[in-house]
């Protein structure tokens, strides 16, 4: 630090200005030998970083990583926020999230990424209920009403959100909206018939 004026000395702390971050993760079950090849990054700063290997018993271990990622994750519509909240178990600051809730509500009920969206996403709304639920967060009720009435009216054809096709892609958004309903109510046996089962063209998610 240069002092201008010898009479008023100060003090910087200085920090690095690239911080040591993971840039790629493998989970793999150690039943046998394993073999992978790591290259250092043509970009990478000298003396920084390196790997890192644990063995864990069980698949829910240390999230270290995640959390160190998400403290310093930036972006800023309702989803992400609301990830960072849940990911951080950050009670405070998914208090000021749900503050926001209201205005990301569109006249259906749906969640909207930005509140300046006209229109609020099936999939958005169906994921925040759940999340939140598992986090134990509380959605205020009148707000999770709306959304669980969003939904329902979603898995039912009364509203409809991108492709109305009866598609792998328009089954697999039906499942994540009843895996939300179902946190607080019974599956109707109506809403099942209201797209094919074919788990053959499902992700891993959706079989889950």
């Amino acid at each position: 630090v240069r002092l201008i004026d010898p009479r008023y000395p100060a003090n910087q702390n200085a920090a690095a200005a690239v911080r040591v971050r993971t840039l790629q993760a493998t989970l793999v079950q150690p039943d046998a030998p394993k073999s992978i090849t790591v290259q250092r990054p043509q970009d990478a700063l000298p003396g920084k970083g390196g790997v890192r290997t644990s063995l864990s018993p069980q698949l829910a271990g240390s999230m270290a990583g995640v959390r160190d990622y998400m403290a310093q994750y930036p972006y800023t519509c309702f989803e992400q926020r609301t990830s960072k909240a849940v990911a951080l178990g950050d009670q405070k600051m998914w208090e000021r999230v749900a503050a926001s809730l209201p205005a990301h509500l569109d006249k259906d009920g749906m969640l909207k990424y930005f509140a300046t969206m006209g229109e609020g996403d099936d999939a958005l709304t169906a994921y925040v209920l759940s999340v939140t639920r598992e986090a134990g967060f509380e959605i205020a009720l009148e707000q999770r009403e709306r959304m669980e009435s969003a939904l329902v009216a979603f898995v039912e054809g009364r509203i409809v959100r991108g492709s109305g096709l009866r598609t792998g892609e328009l089954a697999v958004r039906k499942l994540a909206a009843l895996e939300a309903l179902s946190r607080t109510r019974p599956v109707r046996q109506a809403w099942l018939q209201s797209f094919r089962i074919e788990p053959n063209l499902w992700p891993t998610s959706a079989l889950i």
